[in-house]
């Protein structure tokens, strides 16, 4: 009884998996099956126009990846550049993400505010996205240091 309950749970974590793939068979008018993407939504976080505070909104992706969502920021207009996601790992509920030099640049280029509202956003949509307890903020495999601050500690949730 426990080898088929376990194959019984095995097939259906295998279906559950390829369900996941991103792409939804449905059948038109016709008989005739078609492929649709299928989107998955999140949350993101964005400053409000005064950068006095953390706001969030959700959006429609293809794919939830961690480049996924800096495009979706950068879309969004959090990130004024692209940033490219170097690694993105997660170890006991921490988050390590390894951004190129144009986040740097980015958080550097603005005032105090500027860069509390930029890190808030991106560290609360990883946190959120990966459900994550916490997280570091690396560029290019470095500790990352802005002039306001050197981000060598555990990033938490950002509140207002």
């Amino acid at each position: 009884m426990k080898k088929v309950t376990a194959l019984l749970t095995a097939a259906i974590l295998l279906l559950n998996l390829s369900a996941c793939q991103g792409k939804d068979e449905t059948k038109d008018t016709a008989g005739a099956e078609t492929t649709q993407a299928v989107m998955e939504t999140v949350t993101y976080f964005h400053g409000d126009d005064t950068a006095e505070r953390i706001l969030s909104e959700t959006a429609e992706i293809s794919q939830c990846t961690p480049q996924a969502l800096m495009d979706l920021l950068s879309d969004k207009g959090v990130l004024p550049e692209k940033v490219t996601v170097r690694s993105c790992q997660t170890e006991d509920d921490v988050l390590t993400l390894d951004l190129s030099r144009e986040f740097a640049q980015a958080a550097q280029s603005l005032g105090t505010a500027g860069e509390y509202v930029l890190m808030g956003s991106v560290v609360n949509t990883f946190l959120t996205a990966f459900e994550a307890d916490s997280m570091y903020i690396l560029v290019e495999g470095k500790v990352l240091s802005t002039g306001h601050d050197v981000y060598d500690y555990p990033l938490n949730f950002y509140y207002e």
